[in-house]
């Protein structure tokens, strides 16, 4: 019996997908949407999704792929990093300059805007990832 197999490209929209269905999830029940009498129901999707968000990440692990695709993983990556650096240093600023004293960061407010830098970071994955495998692998980075 032979084994289904998802593409990479799948598998980081689907994982972008779950993350911005447990973002969606965690704003409606953080906010007064009138959703709080659903509040357990929410709460067990939202464990559901972080289930899922993981087994597709097992499922990927065990795939072998190419050296094609494992050069313009590295791009990716790479760039993912860099915008994950920049939203990390953004949120560090915010909270430990004295300057920003008068913004209140709540512990909801730091955890949802790592949710959209999750959520950001896992919806341009896929699009980069599609992008360089059609633009066909280049060496940009490799050279001197």
């Amino acid at each position: 019996m032979k084994k289904k197999k998802l593409s990479l490209v799948t598998q980081y929209s689907l994982q972008a997908v779950i993350i911005f269905g447990i973002l969606a999830l965690y704003i409606a029940s953080r906010e007064n949407f009138g959703f709080k009498q659903y509040e357990p129901i929410i709460s067990k999707l939202y464990y559901l999704g972080l289930i899922a968000y993981a087994v597709i990440g097992l499922l990927r692990k065990n795939e072998k792929t190419d050296e094609s695709a494992e050069r313009i993983l590295g791009k990716v990556n790479h760039i993912c990093i860099n915008i994950t650096t920049i939203g990390l240093f953004v949120l560090i600023v915010l909270i430990a300059s004295p300057m920003f004293k008068e913004i209140e960061l709540s512990r909801d407010t730091i955890g949802l805007f790592t949710l959209i830098l999750l959520l950001i970071i896992t919806g341009i994955k896929p699009i980069l990832f599609q992008y360089y495998d059609r633009k066909g692998p280049e060496d940009d980075y490799l050279k001197d």
